[in-house]
């Protein structure tokens, strides 16, 4: 087995896989290392799917990468010859003083973005899934949707290899040893070494880098699937969905894989160790707090 690279990257998820693909791609000599064996539901990118939007309301600076991201989803779709983005849509909802709401429409505005304002009897004649308080207002991102995140690392991982990315999987790194001759990766089962590295082990970052002391939190995020009978919770009938509820931020996607409509809440964070994190749904007081449904 070869031992020495010209990188390792350690974490083979969404930012691994696709940093492999892209070293490979310029002909870097590449090895990944996973603990487990991506996509699996141990990192950040389970969950079947992810909502981009170009109007990030979090902060104008991420427009440009939004965009150019959404660029090279589309080149990954030809590369992988793999349906990876579904152009939905994406329904923004809530008073309209709410922070979340002016500032999305402030960088749709910058980068001159489109979005369809839109009244809550508008919203219900066009989407009657949804019930909009009449003192909410709507605006539609037309151009946003759903991007499926496990097929993507699938996809990435099968370019990664086709460009000779070296890929080890069930392999947890036990110690990161850097050096003015490069760096050491010690694992369970093996030693391997190379010039630099790239760390993308997301939740665990903390625990890898221990010896940093990065001020990291790891939180937990929650969603769930709620089963529907009706195609009219499917695509392209049924938006991406964001509500600013009474202060509380809900996303949700239409049933597209036909798991049900797919709900989450983006500030609902609970502060977890990553080793002992529970998964399932209504373990946490916090879970059972719902107060914005659609019908």
């Amino acid at each position: 087995m070869k031992k020495h690279y010209s990188v390792i990257v350690v974490g083979a998820g969404s930012m691994g896989m696709a940093a492999g693909y892209y070293l490979g791609k310029k002909g870097i000599d590449t090895l990944l290392i996973d603990a487990y064996d991506p996509p699996h539901n141990m990192a950040s990118h389970h969950g079947e799917t992810r909502l981009i939007r170009h109007a990030p309301a979090e902060g104008e600076q991420y427009a440009p990468l939004v965009l150019r991201a959404q660029e090279l989803w589309f080149d990954l779709e030809k590369a992988s010859n793999r349906k990876l983005f579904y152009p939905t849509g994406t329904l923004l909802a809530g008073e309209e003083n709410a922070p979340f709401i002016a500032d999305t429409i402030k960088v749709a505005k910058k980068f001159s973005l489109p979005m369809e304002r839109l009244q809550p009897a508008e919203i219900e004649k066009r989407w009657p899934q949804f019930s909009i308080p009449e003192n909410y207002i709507g605006y539609l991102e037309p151009d946003s949707g759903v991007l499926l995140n496990q097929d993507i690392i699938l996809a990435y991982k099968t370019l990664a290899k086709s460009h000779q990315v070296a890929i080890q999987t069930n392999c947890p790194v036990t110690e990161i040893i850097p050096s003015n001759s490069g760096i050491t990766v010690k694992t369970r089962q093996n030693t391997f070494y190379a010039d630099r590295i790239a760390i993308c082990t997301g939740a665990w970052t903390g625990k890898i880098l221990k010896d940093i002391r990065l001020p990291l939190q790891t939180v937990r995020k929650t969603f769930g699937w709620f089963e529907t009978n009706d195609v009219s919770f499917q695509p392209p009938l049924l938006p991406c969905f964001y509500f600013n509820c009474n202060q509380q931020k809900y996303y949700g996607f239409p049933d597209i894989t036909g798991s049900g409509v797919k709900v989450g809440r983006n500030d609902s964070e609970k502060d977890v160790d990553p080793e002992d994190m529970v998964q399932d749904f209504g373990k946490y007081p916090n879970d059972q707090k719902r107060s914005c449904h659609i019908r």
